[in-house]
């Protein structure tokens, strides 16, 4: 870990080294070294991770095949409710957490043959496997599981599909699931849904919302804007 800091602010290191070791304990983790600098601003945190995986057991984006399924292993969308919520001051203490604080889940042995994980947008981040996988894809908007929070912002239009589908940071596991596997996926976790499904084609992703495409300006986060 590399932390620079504008000021040394006791109250807030304490704060963060509890944290850092809450999160090593939730996860097995352990801080092997780094360096700690003061700079003029403003506060920098540059973690990187390592790990190993046996050799043929890691999920890559590429394996995805047409007729697979897409699934996803919860809701999405309070994370870009929560981004917004914290941005113009607008009280929303569940949906404020889910971007500050996001419950990142580990899974093992999963009925799958690719993954990603939703942090740009759930349309981009499934175009990325699409790409690798030499597939398009389809999704149904009606069968994208969303909070009740998210449900209600939606209702009351301060935000659209399109921002659910683009937003990114809920860190959500997007899949692709061979058919005769559904019934063992979906039975992993209560809050696993299948919403769309892997077809021959190029790379694209396709929205279908109320039987119609859905046209989407935007898709996810871009990283040089």
């Amino acid at each position: 870990m590399c932390l620079l800091l504008p000021k040394a602010d006791e109250a807030w290191l304490d704060g963060f080294i509890v944290g850092l070791m809450d999160d090593q304990k939730r996860y097995g983790l352990f801080l092997s070294g780094g360096d700690v600098s003061s700079t003029p601003g403003p506060l920098s945190i540059v973690i990187t991770a390592f790990g190993l995986v046996e050799k043929g057991r890691a999920y890559t984006r590429s394996g995805a095949k047409a007729g697979d399924l897409i699934g996803v292993t919860g809701a999405v969308g309070d994370a870009v409710c929560g981004l917004k919520a914290l941005r113009e001051g607008i009280e929303a203490p569940d949906l404020s957490a889910a971007y500050m604080t996001p419950d990142v889940r580990l899974y093992d042995a999963l009925p799958v043959r690719a993954v990603i994980d939703i942090s740009d947008g759930l349309v981009q981040d499934l175009g990325h496997i699409c790409k690798q996988s030499g597939v398009s894809a389809k999704l149904r908007w009606e069968d994208i599981p969303l909070s009740s929070g998210v449900q209600g912002w939606l209702t009351a239009g301060h935000i659209t599909p399109e921002d659910v589908l683009s937003g990114g940071d809920d860190y959500r596991l997007l899949m692709a699931v061979p058919p005769s596997a559904m019934m063992g996926f979906l039975g992993r976790d209560p809050a696993f849904r299948i919403i769309g499904e892997f077809q021959e084609g190029s790379a694209h992703v396709s929205v279908i919302k109320d039987g119609q495409d859905y046209p989407l300006k935007k898709t996810g986060w871009n990283h040089f804007e």
